[in-house]
């Protein structure tokens, strides 16, 4: 299981490292990220995921902060 775990993550580096950047920061570097991947061949399919997380992301993001915001008085 150990080699088949590693195997995986070597073969998916670029979606976890993409993965990591547009969760801890969704904009710009996810969407930056997300569209750099498009732009290359082979991980056109990996860039659409950071893309769609980063999104979303910022989406979740803003609608937490306008709908939970406290209103004066």
């Amino acid at each position: 299981m150990g080699e088949n775990l590693i195997s995986w993550l070597r073969q998916n580096k670029w979606l976890l490292s993409g993965l990591v950047i547009a969760v801890l920061n969704p904009l710009p570097s996810g969407v930056i990220l997300g569209i750099v991947l498009l732009t290359e061949e082979k991980l056109v399919k990996t860039g659409r995921i950071v893309l769609a997380v980063s999104v979303l992301l910022v989406v979740v993001t803003f609608l937490i902060v306008f709908l939970f915001q406290r209103k004066p008085g």
